[in-house]
């Protein structure tokens, strides 16, 4: 890897790390990820109907470098979560890609939004087995391709125009089985020139928090429209920063002794 591919690889990760606790960079986070090249693990190059083809000119490296003319199918592999889950594993870069597996394998490397107009209708994890991780639902994919790119310095957190209700109920549910989370917000990041938005989900979580983002993910998508993108990040309110500010003056939609009440009377849901 050249060392210019290296440092835009390193850059990505940081703004990754970032806008996992500081919503405001999730915006150039965003935009520097669809120019960006990332890595898959490719397979044969005869396709296969449960296995997602990739028909544009790609790299194709085992041990050399080969060049596919355009038209020419390539399978993808696809990993599981533990609950079944199906998603394209994806990777900022070769050295993520590597501490992902056991053992060499066939990769492709490609622009990120190339690999995700191509992948259509399939959830994809950046990094997945390393601290930091993202998940793509296809809803987010769309909006991203649909939205293209967006511009940090002028992101701001607010309060949704148009709370989701029926989404905070849904989300109330799913937490309150995790006694680890404490407070929960939904709020949403803005682009004002264009007027672009999306919602952002900020959990305060004691200890390991992998877990719990994830299933509260899944738990969303189920009710989140194709003309939504929902981010996740976990935040602590007792730390100075943008994020945290506006989390500390917002009333949160779940509290962690709300949870009890919940667990015990699961259809008796409250918003404050």
């Amino acid at each position: 890897m050249s060392n210019n591919m290296s440092n835009n690889a390193r850059y990505l990760e940081q703004l990754m790390a970032m806008a996992v606790t500081q919503p405001v960079y999730l915006c150039t986070f965003y935009a520097t990820l669809l120019d960006a090249t990332v890595y898959i693990l490719g397979g044969n190059l005869l396709p296969q109907p449960d296995l997602t083809p990739l028909r544009q000119e790609i790299r194709w490296r085992r041990g050399g470098r080969r060049d596919l003319m355009p038209g020419t199918g390539v399978l993808v592999q696809h990993w599981c979560l533990d609950d079944g889950t199906r998603f394209l594993p994806c990777f900022t870069s070769l050295s993520a890609l590597r501490a992902a597996i056991d053992k060499d394998s066939a990769y492709l490397a490609l622009r990120a939004r190339d690999l995700f107009a191509m992948t259509s209708g399939n959830t994809l994890i950046l990094n997945p087995c390393l601290p930091v991780s993202k998940i793509l639902w296809p809803s987010d994919i769309e909006m991203l391709l649909e939205q293209d790119a967006m511009d940090i310095r002028n992101c701001v957190l607010s309060m949704p125009e148009h709370y989701p209700q029926s989404l905070a109920e849904a989300l109330a549910r799913t937490l309150s089985r995790h006694p680890e989370v404490g407070r929960a917000w939904l709020a949403q990041v803005v682009n004002e020139p264009a007027a672009k938005h999306h919602l952002v989900l900020a959990l305060e979580v004691d200890g390991d928090a992998e877990d719990v983002l994830r299933e509260t993910g899944l738990a969303a998508s189920q009710y989140v429209t194709d003309s939504q993108l929902l981010d996740l990040c976990r935040v602590q309110v007792d730390r100075a920063g943008l994020a945290e500010e506006f989390f500390a003056e917002t009333p949160p939609f779940y509290e962690r002794v709300w949870g009890r009440k919940l667990a015990m009377s699961p259809d008796t849901i409250g918003h404050a």
